[in-house]
């Protein structure tokens, strides 16, 4: 007896909406979703067998799709790269994360055509997932969490950074699924009446979240977008007024992104002044002070390493805090460079006097991490961005990169770069990529401690290091193939999807986490590839 055709439809649709809510919320339902898409497809094939059609329709639906067939190619590059590597099991378990670049397209073009309603349905579970989350990750933020979540047998969650917040997958990861939600209230959902107040109101809340947790990834992207989409509209419309108004867009948003960055630069390398000619000897007790004239970092107008008296700092901060001189705050950053930077930032010596002008607030601060006076005024980006300027300056004047992500990947990026110089052609294999960095941090003496020592954390540099130039040329000219047959097609969704793709392999190795790896096969392949009904919102790519 045949399958019946209507809970084949039922469960394909399920597989879809349990991966589009898994991606914000837990890999093991990632793997869930993909296995029950995997177990429908088997079945659309023995009901074909069973019915009037050929059994072979569906692979053929994926072998007549070029598009398609490329994608899952870029699996095959990592594949391939295991004839040249040592390490075959962490080379197994890497190509395992990274199946569902392989499956997914092949799977995806072999399923019954969805409807426009499907389809919307579809992306309204994952907007509800996306919102879900966010309120979760808010309730922990603000504290809320463990009050109601500890006493249901949910362990703690501890905030000690941004990065604290997101709780299910990385931050970064979770960002980029924001700003795909975005995209998504922004174009594929009608913007009149009520529909336009609830996506208005969903993307305010979006870009809060960013916000809060200081995503400068994501709202660096955002950018990209926003000056992408201005431009497409200013060279592909007719009417002059669509045009001015891109063009007007298109310079605002330019504009006022550089004018922010710049001010918040600024304003925080104030003018110093300090006058490192006429600086006193000793304390008002007698101590003489340490004034490091070599390390010139700033705060709020001040030299941080001027004005240190060691001796009274110490004995003074034990009178104030149960946290020891040589002890690590909150953030776990060693408490007497917190310290210091605090007391500079609000234009006090490093003395007995600067330590008995803080108030009972700013010892809580300094306990907890805050470096900078004036960060509790400060939120999101803005914060975000003096983390950053405090990094440079301290990289600039021979600072320790440790624990300054930023700067740490200067060290990523550069061990990277001398994995590829040894191993340009073909790289070091799938397996070898962790290795491979191990051995050339030892070799380069890299000041990161063990624990920093990382990998490449861009994708990019990561496909070169692994498969060499022949295979990362062959990746581009697969990527960038999609990217021609997205604009051909003129789908604003895939286009979207690709400069958030492309942009976060910049600075991420995306596709090495499982989170990073799904969200890169599934939507690529659901808006290309899963056949649409007639009249749906965009048809699958057969080219």
């Amino acid at each position: 007896m045949r399958i019946a055709e209507r809970p084949l439809e039922v469960l394909q649709w399920l597989g879809l909406a349990v991966l589009m809510a898994a991606m914000p919320l837990a890999n093991f339902l990632m793997s869930i979703g993909i296995l029950i898409l995997c177990g429908v497809w088997i079945l659309l094939l023995i009901s074909d067998k069973q019915g009037s059609k050929d059994p072979w329709t569906r692979w053929n639906a994926f072998r007549h799709t070029p598009a398609a067939v490329r994608f899952s190619l870029i699996y095959v590059i990592f594949l391939i790269t295991l004839l040249w590597t040592d390490d075959w099991t962490y080379g197994l378990k890497d190509l395992k994360t990274k199946l569902p670049i392989l499956i997914l397209p092949l799977i995806l073009t072999g399923l019954n055509p969805i409807s426009e309603r499907q389809e919307r349905g579809l992306l309204k579970v994952f907007i509800g997932s996306l919102i879900v989350t966010v309120t979760i990750c808010l309730m922990v933020r603000f504290e809320v969490y463990n009050q109601w979540a500890v006493p249901m047998g949910f362990r703690v969650r501890e905030v000690n950074n941004f990065r604290d917040v997101s709780i299910f997958i990385s931050h970064i990861r979770f960002s980029l699924l924001l700003v795909m939600g975005i995209v998504i209230l922004l174009f594929r959902f009608p913007r009149k009446g009520i529909s336009l107040a609830v996506i208005i109101a969903i993307t305010a809340y979006f870009l809060y979240f960013l916000w809060a947790i200081e995503s400068i990834t994501a709202f660096a992207i955002m950018i990209v977008l926003a000056l992408s989409f201005a431009s497409w509209k200013l060279y592909s419309s007719v009417g002059w007024r669509v045009r001015l108004l891109s063009a007007c867009v298109a310079l605002a948003v330019l504009i006022g992104s550089v004018w922010f960055v710049i001010g918040a630069y600024y304003e925080y390398f104030d003018e110093v002044t300090d006058d490192l000619s006429a600086l006193d000897v000793r304390t008002p007790y007698g101590e003489p002070y340490a004034h490091y004239t070599n390390q010139l970092q700033v705060e709020n107008g001040h030299y941080t390493m001027i004005y240190i008296a060691w001796g009274e700092l110490a004995s003074e901060w034990q009178k104030r805090s149960s946290i020891a001189f040589e002890g690590q705050d909150s953030l776990g950053n060693p408490v007497k460079g917190t310290l210091i930077r605090y007391l500079t930032s609000k234009g006090l010596r490093k003395d007995i006097d600067g330590v008995r002008s803080l108030t009972e607030a700013d010892i809580s601060w300094i306990e907890q991490g805050i470096t900078n006076a004036e960060w509790m005024q400060r939120t999101g980006i803005r914060k975000r961005l003096d983390r950053i300027f405090f990094e440079y300056d301290n990289y600039r004047n021979g600072g320790d990169p440790n624990g300054h992500s930023v700067f740490q990947r200067l060290e990523f990026w550069n061990t990277g770069w001398a994995i590829v110089s040894k191993n340009r052609w073909l790289g070091v294999g799938v397996g070898d990529v962790k290795a491979a960095f191990r051995a050339e941090y030892e070799q380069r003496g890299s000041p990161l401690v063990i624990g920093n020592r990382l990998r490449a954390h861009s994708q990019w540099l990561t496909f070169w290091i692994t498969s060499g130039l022949i295979g990362f040329l062959a990746f581009l000219v697969l990527w960038s193939s999609l990217f021609r047959r997205s604009l051909s097609a003129r789908s604003v969704i895939f286009v979207a999807y690709f400069l958030i793709v492309s942009l976060s392999f910049l600075t991420e190795d995306t596709l090495e986490s499982q989170a990073g790896v799904t969200f890169f096969a599934f939507f690529g392949s659901f808006i290309l590839f899963l056949p649409k009904k007639q009249g749906a919102i965009e048809p699958p790519s057969r080219a």
